[in-house]
């Protein structure tokens, strides 16, 4: 027989973590477990486990790290909407908001949640997300907008208007020939940060891989040289 509590107890939203941190998925499923609403059916390191367990599982809302071990958390979000086009994500990331927010919704995410935020603005994100509402902060609503103005004033062609200033600098050394490597050894960053800013840069010049990113960028310098 079934037990009566169990039986009027309050449908759980049933959430699955995406962090390479194994530290930081326990913290996380020790605070979601202690909301009445909320549990965590599931976690994973990297995107291609994380990929085989929710499609097993199926939760109703996966919060996914950009930065993960051998693969991108902008991809894994991608693959998601993709795969899951009801299944909501959003991003926790220790990533600048203001650099990443923009790609993460473009990639299928329903916002993005710094992990210096309050445990309560995390917990309410999850609740809002699957409710259907997108969260991003004021700053990066307002950036939207304004890039959504430039594109109209016909502006959207020219990097140099769209592209934040470390988007351009990788932009200009992937049109000089420098691969990832390179890149990230000239600016003493981490490939897995190129790769980011390569696949912000793509998305905000439409563009739908690295060999066309790599021949709008020769064109464009040898259009700067011609001024």
């Amino acid at each position: 027989m079934a037990d009566k509590d169990t039986d009027n107890s309050v449908k759980k939203i049933r959430v699955f973590l995406v962090d390479d941190h194994a530290v930081i998925r326990d913290g996380l499923v020790k605070l979601i477990n202690l909301e009445e609403d909320l549990m965590v059916c599931g976690e994973a390191g990297d995107g291609k486990s994380a990929m085989i367990k929710i499609q097993d599982i199926k939760p109703d809302v996966v919060i996914v790290d950009l930065s993960l071990k051998e693969s991108s958390g902008l991809s894994l979000i991608n693959d998601i909407s993709i795969k899951f086009p009801k299944m909501p994500t959003f991003v926790l990331s220790m990533l600048d908001e203001l650099l990443y927010a923009e790609s993460a919704l473009k990639a299928g995410a329903m916002g993005y949640i710094m992990k210096e935020e309050p445990a309560e603005k995390l917990l309410a994100g999850i609740r809002q997300v699957v409710a259907g509402k997108k969260i991003v902060s004021e700053a990066v609503t307002e950036r939207m907008l304004d890039s959504l103005s430039n594109r109209k004033k016909g502006t959207e062609g020219s990097p140099q208007n769209i592209l934040t200033k470390r988007e351009l600098e990788i932009f200009v050394m992937i049109g000089k020939g420098l691969n990832s490597q390179q890149v990230a050894e000239k600016l003493e960053i981490s490939t897995k940060t190129v790769d980011s800013h390569n696949f912000n840069i793509k998305n905000k010049l439409k563009l739908t891989n690295a060999a066309e990113l790599k021949q709008f960028s020769v064109k464009w310098i040898i259009s700067q040289e011609k001024v």
